[in-house]
Formats: C-alpha cells, structure tokens, sequence
C-alpha cells in the first residue's frame, strides 16, 4: 500500500524515449528528429590506465567493455508521400536504446520507443547500422522485440541474469544512449524493490526496480546490470518534475521479460524464453498506438 501511494505523487513519471524533453508523458513523440549517436573516446591502451585504479573501479570497467557491444540505439520511422510532389519521405518516430537477446538478432527494447513506428533500424557500436524489423510486442510491460534483417557474424547477446534475488543497495550500472550520447555508462545502486509504474497500456507494471543511476531521454530500452555484468532490468522511466534525471529511475525487472516470453504474451520468432511465435498484426499494433493517443488526450498520465 505505502509504494502504491508514493507512486502517486505529483511528480511524473516520464517514459524515458529518445526525443523525450518535456515532463509529461508523451506517448506520440511524433516530428522529432531522429539523431545518430554522438561517441566519446577513450586511451588506447586501457590496460595500462586502469593500473592505478582500485578494485570497484576495474571491475566497473571490465562490466562495460564487456556489454557495450552488446548494447545498441534504436530508430523507427514512419514513411510518406508527399501530396504535391509525391516524393516518398521517410520521417522520424522516435530513438531510444536496446540490447542484443540471442545470436538469432532479436533485439529488446521498450514498447514506447517503437510504437510510433513503421521502419525501424539499430545501431551496433558506432558503425554498424542494420535494419531489423518488429516481432513482439507486450505493451501492458513497455516491451518489445526487433528482429535484425542480417545479422553480423560478431553479434554478440547479452547475459541475462534474474531480478528475483535483487537486494536494495546492491550496485547497478545502466548503459545506454541518452541524448544520442552513446556507449554512456551511469552508477547507482537498487533504491528500492516491488514498485509500480503505469505502461502505456494503461496497466499496471508491478515489481519494477527503483535506481539512482542516472536514467535520461535516450536510455530507454537499455540494460540495466549488476556487477557481474547481467542484464537484471530494462531501462523504462524516471520521475521528474524537468524530464531529466532526477536520481529516481525505474527498470522492468528482466524476470518480468522472461516470464511474458515464456508464456507466449510477447509475440518473438525465436525464443525469449520458450514461447511460441505470435506475430502481431498491423490492426492490432495501429489499436494500441491509437490507444495509447487517447490516454494521454484525456489526461492520463504515468504515475
């Protein structure tokens, strides 16, 4: 009872989509622009300047070389003719971030950062950029499933770990792509366990994890991780009164994944989980867009 009061607060729960700026919670996200990633480099040798670095810090670094090939940016689009010049124009929807689930090309990320969409492409690394098209959707968790159209010989899945066990205080490291900021690395710990958050659904998300890793527009649909590496959390929302990160950030825990996979909910060719392949139809993609439209119309807004 004492979290579903916190949870309403005034204070908004903003879903954190690439494009996002505002407070509030905006579904649509509709004519912003769609920018690729701004890289940050790094010393050539990192062997020889992690030297003089302590334990934590060394092994914060071993967990992020290690996953960041694994994370990736998320694009989607929609396409349009013209009515004077009937040139076809393709438009951007939407950015947000995602990780790489199997060696069959099946990308995780957040239902709210595809579900404008129509085209859709990740970026892996900083130079591969790859078409990959919509398989799964589970709108009532935020989540959703790409499939890559080629998928590279050194596609490299994510660990995935269990959020069943998580603690509060344990230490948790998000990556993502804030700002089209990509490869960005943030260091928190477990705020707290067995919050709610509002999907854009409408419907409640239970046992969602509380961080205060910084979270920001961008990093949705990104891992969170425990130290050894694991994904334990998808990247989902903040609260905030000025829709940048206000050190209260939330994750669908990846148990809640496994289990939508495992009973057929989320529709994937392949495996997440066990379950079978459900493709979605356009119908029932274009109900839920519509839907989620006229929840935030009428005022209904992530608590």
């Amino acid at each position: 009872m004492r979290n579903r009061l916190s949870m309403l607060l005034a204070l908004t729960a903003v879903f954190v989509l690439g494009n996002l700026t505002g407070a509030c919670l905006d579904f649509s996200s509709e004519g912003q622009p769609s920018e690729r990633p701004v890289s940050t480099g790094e010393p050539a040798d990192v062997s020889d300047a992690m030297l003089d670095l302590s334990a934590e810090e060394q092994r914060d670094i071993r967990v992020f070389r290690e996953a960041i090939p694994s994370v990736v940016f998320v694009s989607s689009s929609i396409v349009r003719r013209d009515r004077f010049t009937l040139n076809v124009m393709e438009i951007p929807q939407g950015t947000g971030s995602g990780f790489i689930w199997d060696d069959q090309g099946h990308v995780v990320t957040n239902f709210h950062v595809v579900q404008n969409g129509e085209r859709f492409s990740v970026l892996i690394g900083e130079q591969t950029e790859l078409d990959a098209e919509l398989v799964g959707v589970a709108p009532d968790k935020d989540l959703a499933v790409l499939r890559l159209l080629e998928i590279p010989d050194d596609l490299r899945p994510m660990r995935v770990g269990a959020s069943g066990s998580l603690l509060v205080g344990q230490r948790v490291l998000a990556i993502g792509n804030p700002f089209g900021l990509d490869q960005t690395l943030t260091i928190g710990v477990v705020s707290a366990l067995g919050r709610e958050l509002t999907s854009p659904s409408g419907r409640q998300i239970r046992d969602v994890i509380q961080t205060d890793a910084a979270i920001n527009p961008g990093n949705s649909g990104g891992p969170l991780l425990d130290s050894a590496g694991r994904v334990i959390g998808i990247n989902t929302a903040i609260f905030s009164p000025s829709g940048a990160s206000a050190g209260i950030g939330f994750a669908v825990p990846i148990d809640t994944a496994k289990r939508v996979g495992d009973s057929g909910r989320l529709s994937v060719s392949g495996d997440l989980g066990d379950s079978l392949p459900l493709e979605p139809s356009e119908d029932s993609l274009e109900a839920e867009r519509l839907r989620c439209r006229e929840s935030v119309s009428a005022g209904t807004l992530g608590t």
